[in-house]
């Protein structure tokens, strides 16, 4: 796996991080763009008028998720499961 190859094939990526997400963060889907998109809407429009000095994340609540050391095979599982996708779509 190459550093670029996810950034070019995000449906690797996406079945990849599907595969471990559940025990890094809370909410069982992997985000898009259009999580962000909303975020961002949602942050320009009236219901939002009293937010204000905010760090709005939006990761699921990847970022109170487990430290690394406990999800090192996890890390292992997302390289299989990206390698596995990658074969199956090139066919090899």
């Amino acid at each position: 796996m190459t550093p670029d190859e996810a950034d070019e094939h995000p449906e690797y990526a996406e079945a990849a991080i599907g595969a471990v997400l559940p025990r890094w963060q809370p909410l069982p889907h992997v985000g898009r763009a259009d999580d962000v998109a909303q975020a961002a809407l949602f942050l320009a429009s009236d219901a939002s008028r009293l937010v204000t000095g905010h760090n709005l994340v939006v990761d699921g609540g990847i970022s109170a998720g487990w430290p690394i050391a406990a999800v090192r095979p996890d890390r292992e599982l997302f390289f299989r499961t990206f390698q596995a996708s990658r074969s199956a779509k090139s066919g090899h």
